[in-house]
């Protein structure tokens, strides 16, 4: 009978496809539905204690923002699908897909167990058998992600998809450790993260969107959390009710950005990844008409060339007044600046013998730009800590004060960031800026004058 009743279902899912056609509707402009999914009760894995409060909370509060919530036949529902095996898994997605067609907004929400192997993602679900050898038992019986977007994809104006998935899986430990025939490194965790799906929206889908939020990139391990729920969904729920109490009706992918920064700056080891392929300024947060908000005053106009000279000259060396002709190639104190340089390094002057280099002076010089060059290219990828750690290690290898210079000039270029985009009226990036010198430089006077002028003293 339960056959049977699947065969059904497929079938008719296929002549309803037959019948609305493969390109996006447009039978529902402002309408907005969702599929919430929180699988926990694995048999074969280690179970999960917090997808079902997390989509249950997230269903909640769709509902709330206006969505029609979807189950697994289609037909409207109350509230999350739990624990779905596969054959719930494929046609509550199937159902979704038809239910998406012609909507403004098409929400997917999945918590619970996934898992990637290097090449496709997968969504796993509660019936899958404990994987003994390899990974090929459990990716046939799970949900490629690729697959799950490409039937949604183009259905909805936008389709918004958001993955808590990714949590710790021990059975893959170890079959990760005893094998390689699935293609993973054998340094177990490989697993983890998901990766993003292949390709753009699918071709014939030019007018819609898509954003998929992943809870964490490739590699990184998806907590479940200690609470009641995983510490992004923690968070994703904590936004929305904020912007829902205080009505700020923002875009949807500046929402999502906004979440993935607050994750970054409270996590580590884990930092959430999104994909966005979708036209600015379109889908909003709160349904109904877009509230422009009333023109702000204007700040008071600051001096921002005159602030920086000043920390210049308090800083005093010739790193730091090039980092003022760099800022201010014509702010009124580049002929002081330049004067300074030449002052504190004079021309040299060609000896008539040259010196015999040292070999100890010159091994612990490339020692040094080593560190110097790790230091910055960890600030280039924002890994601040690292950053102040390969400082630290170059220390030893320094005699001429670079490491201090090298720490001021960078302290210099994030005040000058944060000065530029505060004179922009960009005051959350700004605030950005100012927590990343935090991080660098704590003690400094210009981390303290931009806390105060954030504070507004």
């Amino acid at each position: 009978m339960m056959i049977l009743h699947s065969i059904r279902y497929r079938v008719a899912v296929m002549i309803l496809g037959l019948i609305v056609g493969a390109g996006p509707a447009v039978a529902n402009p402002g309408g907005r539905v969702a599929l919430v999914i929180g699988n926990g009760s694995y048999t074969g894995l280690k179970p999960l204690p917090n997808p079902r409060n997390d989509a249950a909370a997230v269903a909640r509060t769709l509902r709330e923002l206006g969505y029609q919530l979807i189950g697994r036949d289609g037909r409207p529902a109350d509230g999350a699908l739990l624990n779905l095996d596969q054959e719930g898994l494929i046609e509550a997605v199937d159902a979704f897909a038809q239910a998406a067609r012609g909507q403004e907004i098409a929400f997917l929400y999945y918590a619970g167990h996934g898992f990637q192997d290097g090449v496709s993602s997968y969504l796993v679900p509660v019936d899958v058998p404990k994987p003994k050898q390899s990974l090929e038992i459990l990716k046939s019986r799970s949900l490629a992600l690729d697959g799950v977007m490409g039937k949604i994809d183009g259905k909805a104006q936008l389709v918004v998809a958001v993955f808590d998935a990714c949590r710790e899986i021990p059975e893959l430990d170890a079959v990760v450790e005893r094998s390689r025939s699935s293609g993973l490194s054998s340094d177990g965790g490989q697993y983890q993260g998901l990766i993003p799906v292949r390709g753009g929206i699918r071709q014939g889908a030019a007018t819609t969107g898509r954003l998929i939020a992943y809870a964490g990139a490739a590699g990184q391990l998806v907590k479940d959390g200690a609470g009641q729920h995983s510490p992004y969904t923690e968070l994703l729920l904590n936004q929305l009710k904020q912007r829902m109490s205080e009505q700020q009706n923002v875009e949807l992918t500046a929402f999502f950005q906004d979440v993935a920064w607050a994750f970054k700056s409270r996590q580590e080891g884990q930092r959430p990844l999104l994909e966005v392929d979708a036209k600015p300024g379109t889908f909003y947060l709160l349904p109904g008409p877009v509230v422009i908000a009333p023109v702000a005053v204007p700040a008071p106009v600051v001096d921002y060339d005159l602030k920086h000279w000043e920390s210049v000259e308090r800083c005093g060396s010739a790193a730091c007044f090039r980092a003022y002709l760099k800022d201010h190639p014509q702010g009124r104190f580049v002929t002081l600046a330049k004067a300074q340089i030449d002052r504190l390094i004079p021309p040299a002057t060609p000896a008539s013998v040259a010196p015999v280099p040292d070999p100890n002076e010159t091994a612990r010089q490339e020692k040094l730009d080593f560190q110097l060059t790790v230091a910055e290219k960890l600030l280039a990828q924002n890994r601040i800590p690292a950053a102040r750690q390969a400082l630290r290690d170059a220390k030893p290898w320094d005699r001429q004060g670079r490491v201090e210079a090298f720490r001021r000039e960078q302290t210099l270029i994030l005040q000058s960031a944060a000065l530029a985009l505060l004179q922009q009226g960009k005051r959350n990036a700004a605030q950005r800026i100012v927590n990343d010198l935090k991080q660098w430089d704590p003690e400094s006077a210009e981390y303290r004058a931009l806390r105060q002028q954030m504070a507004g003293k």
